[in-house]
């Protein structure tokens, strides 16, 4: 079992037994302490189950567009340069190099 979802079962169980005790220092009665039970219950299964279902559609993303390792069915790393571009395309200048009189490229008159 995931350690996560076994502090969320736990906070949860200790959410419903703070409602419940609160019901019961209000005067509730037994009914309706059941009724808002259950429907806290119902809430934390219908969140634990969407959560499931982001978490398996994250890993089969990762897994078709090579988030994995190439020993896990990912895509190996793909080269090419890691950051700059074009002044037109928002990138900023490749890092090192001889630097010439071009002021885009932070070369010029010293």
């Amino acid at each position: 079992m995931n350690t996560y979802f076994l502090v969320y079962l736990i906070g949860y169980g200790l959410m419903i037994a703070a409602v419940w005790l609160g019901l019961d220092a209000a005067g509730v009665s037994q009914t309706w302490k059941l009724v808002a039970a259950a429907f806290l219950l119902g809430l934390g299964i219908i969140y634990a189950f969407s959560q499931a279902q982001t978490d398996t559609a994250q890993r089969e993303q990762a897994r078709n567009t090579g988030g994995g390792s190439p020993q896990q069915g990912g895509a190996p790393p793909q080269s090419g340069p890691q950051q700059g571009g074009t002044s037109q395309q928002g990138g900023s200048p490749q890092q090192g190099g001889a630097q010439g009189n071009n002021p885009q490229q932070g070369g010029g008159p010293q």
